[in-house]
This record gives structure tokens, sequence and C-alpha cells, in this order.
């Protein structure tokens, strides 16, 4: 084909603009899965530190009862029985102190 030189112009403005309609959503892609990486270690960080103090709290509360001479809390209420993050990949294991009794 014979193109003019307008044509040839829009021609490489079209290749051009092909070319970004593949590259785009692979850029996204890519940028989507950065941000949940960025988001899983936020939230990380922030469930380690929320499980930190929660565990603070119950040892604090555990120390309180038993200086006060009453009974400990609940078996499932124990400082124990939080989960510990054990690794930045898996989720933290609960312990489980057995069946209740019914």
């Amino acid at each position: 084909y014979d193109y003019s030189g307008f044509q040839e112009n829009l021609l490489v403005v079209y290749s051009f603009m092909a070319s970004l309609s593949l590259a785009f959503p692979f850029a996204c892609l890519l940028m989507a899965m950065l941000a949940r990486d960025e988001f899983d270690l936020h939230q990380y960080d922030t469930m380690e530190m929320l499980q930190e103090e929660l565990r603070a709290a119950l040892e604090d509360a555990v120390a309180k009862t038993r200086e006060q001479g009453k009974p400990p809390p609940a078996a499932g209420a124990t400082p124990q029985a939080i989960p510990r993050a054990s690794s930045r990949h898996l989720p933290a294991v609960v312990v489980q102190n057995g069946p209740r009794a019914r």
C-alpha cells in the first residue's frame, strides 16, 4: 500500500497505541501484585503488634487475679492460647486446650 505522510503518522500513532494496550494491562497486573504484597506485609505487622498487646494485657490480668487470690480465667483466655506468628508467610496456629467438658 502507498500511504501519504499524514497516513503514515496515523499508522505510527495507531501501532503505538496498540502496543500500549498490551503493555498497560501487564503493568497494572504487576502494580496490583506489588500493592497486595505491601498490604500483606502491613497487615502482618499490624496483627503481630495487636497479638503482642493482647498477650501482654492477658498476662497482666492473670497476674492481677493471682495476686487477689481469685481462680484463673477460663482455659481459653490464657496468654498461651494466643497464637504467636511463627513465620512471615505461614499463618499462626492457635493452641487448643482440648475439647471442653459439656
